[in-house]
């Protein structure tokens, strides 16, 4: 057997695979940056269709191709969906395993698989290679929350009342009913997308991290109840280092839009600390 370079034995490897639609793809790319940016070797895999739309502005990380079953002109919308996934989930996982495979035949030391939420395979893929298994929420932590309970039955949908206790771990959280997400509100609007952000709860508990893109200080509280969710082993903590992101490709020199100065006035006038849209 060769040698391997040193410095892959010893650089860790981390594989990113979000789902292949742009709404999963920009927060778990941003995220791979940031995981770049602190020392860690980083692979984002994703399908044909995708991989050709980098560009080499995302030169800290490594863009790799797994197969999804399709040509590179073929893409998934709603109305597809569920045929889309089926065949993804049936072939995704073993094109993921032929790419871990590949790099540690070359000596690269995977140390973890980040996988989207929606993608809960992805855990069983880390464990068969005997590596950490992280899940990444593209969605709100109260989103997560509100799916997680219609998961297990804990709230009912369809929404019956004008309003709708969501159960934290002090008291509820009541919401308007048309402010609950689609899905939960009006069910059989999108059938196929409901089982699609439902699903990503089978193995939620058993991940050893689980990453959300939100901001922290304005859901404290309900980080503390989907951090508490545990079904099997516990989830660890995993913060990383303060440091404040850097916005690229921003040209300084450009004013803000009317838009944005009117949506300012509006929250100075309203007297709200912030809009979140």
């Amino acid at each position: 057997m060769e040698s391997q370079p040193h410095e892959l034995i010893n650089e860790v490897h981390v594989i990113v695979v979000p789902y292949p639609i742009q709404g999963h793809i920009n927060p778990m790319l941003q995220f791979s940056k940031q995981l770049a940016s602190r020392g860690l070797k980083v692979t984002l895999a994703t399908t044909l269709a995708f991989s050709s739309k980098f560009t080499h502005s995302e030169h800290s990380i490594s863009i790799e191709t797994i197969s999804d079953g399709n040509n590179a002109n073929e893409n998934t919308n709603s109305k597809n969906i569920a045929a889309y996934t089926e065949k993804f989930d049936l072939i995704a996982p073993q094109s993921l395993a032929q790419l871990i495979e590949t790099k540690i035949e070359l000596g690269h030391n995977i140390k973890c698989i980040i996988y989207d939420s929606v993608l809960p395979w992805g855990l069983e893929v880390a464990r068969k290679y005997g590596v950490y298994g992280a899940s990444f929420i593209t969605q709100s932590c109260i989103v997560s929350l509100i799916y997680y309970q219609v998961y297990k039955g804990i709230l009912r949908a369809p929404i019956q009342e004008p309003w709708q206790g969501v159960f934290t771990n002090d008291t509820p959280l009541l919401i308007e009913a048309r402010e609950m997400p689609s899905f939960v509100y009006q069910v059989g609007l999108y059938p196929s997308l409901e089982k699609f952000v439902l699903n990503q709860f089978r193995n939620y508990g058993q991940a050893d991290w689980r990453f959300f893109n939100t901001i922290d200080h304005l859901e404290c509280e309900i980080i503390l109840d989907v951090k508490s969710i545990n079904e099997s082993n516990p989830a660890q903590p995993f913060n990383l280092p303060s440091k404040t992101p850097e916005l690229t490709g921003l040209d300084p020199t450009i004013q803000p839009h009317a838009p944005i100065c009117r949506i300012g006035s509006g929250l100075v006038q309203s007297a709200l600390d912030y809009a979140w849209v």
